[in-house]
């Protein structure tokens, strides 16, 4: 059978185009792909297809496990003398590799992510949407590691950097309305999540983008009393979550955890926590399986209806941290009744 660049290249545009909608099918079209570039003996396109193998996984199913093993076997396979002259699609892989210990055990892997940060930064040329996210990593970083502060100046360098991107600025603000909303700054929440819905519509394919920044703005709409804005907002929000069957990042959940509770929609509120205790299971990531059950411990504590079985799950779950103890004094101050 002949294989020719051209339909290689049309597979990449097809699975493109179905990230959001059937990542699964996405999926399959990138490993067709990736066959034909290895038939055509072009390992450049190949780590093009390999790249995004890896980011379907992470970004697209949130199937954390699974990701890392792929991205760390795909950056032993670009380092083979075969991709030297591949210099941007290694810095690709590189990045992949350190966007899934940044998903799958942040705290853990924090020495080793800030390393590959700078290495890639100072040491692979990376192009411009690269360049962008290297300041994403260290605006969550800051931001997990509970510097707000710290998250807020990063995430400023991040949208100022983002300029050129529709996509990357409504990523930025989607990241800068959550640093808002634990800072309980409601003005810059307000801002971040106008400006990340505004972008998000000019890029025209970032639905979960574009659900978050609906859902701060429905929650703010409640704390005004303003039911009506705040259902219409919502109304779009559940629009734009009918056409996807992308998998949803872990503060999509606050959002729509927090509009409910902002409206005493107590049952729809920990209904989404144990959603988001069940996409966090499967998906198998230690860093976000331990968020998802300390807000949903924390949700029941303030229901009044916390369980010594809850508890216990909860701190069961660090067990897969590799370095728990921050974990666990969080859960030790819930249940002593301080905010973690």
């Amino acid at each position: 059978m002949q294989f020719d660049q051209a339909e290689a290249k049309a597979l990449f545009s097809q699975a493109m185009e179905l990230l959001e909608t059937d990542p699964f099918q996405a999926k399959n079209l990138l490993s067709y792909g990736k066959y034909i570039s290895q038939q055509l003996d072009d390992p450049c396109l190949e780590l093009d297809f390999e790249f995004w193998l890896c980011g379907v996984t992470l970004w697209y199913q949130r199937r954390y496990a699974e990701a890392l093993q792929m991205s760390i076997q795909g950056m032993v396979e670009a380092h083979k003398s075969r991709y030297t002259s591949c210099i941007h699609r290694r810095a690709d892989m590189a990045y992949v590799l350190l966007a899934s210990y940044i998903d799958y055990d942040p705290v853990g892997y924090a020495p080793k992510i800030y390393e590959t940060i700078e290495l890639l930064e100072n040491e692979m040329q990376p192009d411009y949407d690269l360049w962008c996210l290297i300041q994403w990593c260290r605006s969550f970083m800051a931001f997990v590691l509970g510097d707000l502060d710290n998250a807020l100046q990063q995430v400023e360098k991040y949208i100022a950097r983002s300029e050129k991107s529709y996509f990357r600025l409504a990523d930025a603000y989607t990241l800068a309305a959550i640093i808002h909303y634990r800072r309980q700054n409601v003005e810059g929440l307000r801002n971040a999540a106008e400006l990340g819905e505004y972008y998000a519509s000019l890029h025209g394919d970032a639905p979960w983008m574009l659900m978050e920044g609906f859902l701060w703005q429905a929650y703010l709409a409640r704390c005004e009393h303003d039911e009506a804005s705040a259902q219409r907002l919502y109304q779009r929000h559940q629009k734009e979550l009918a056409r996807v069957k992308s998998k949803a990042d872990i503060y999509y959940y606050e959002a729509l955890c927090v509009y409910h509770e902002a409206g005493h929609e107590w049952e729809a509120a920990l209904e989404t926590r144990e959603r988001q205790l069940e996409d966090a299971i499967q998906g198998q990531s230690p860093f976000i399986i331990t968020e998802a059950h300390f807000h949903r411990l924390r949700l029941l504590y303030e229901l009044g209806r916390p369980t010594e079985a809850a508890f216990n799950e909860a701190i069961a779950a660090a067990e897969g941290l590799l370095d728990p103890v921050p974990y666990r004094a969080r859960l030790d101050q819930l249940k002593e009744g301080r905010d973690g």
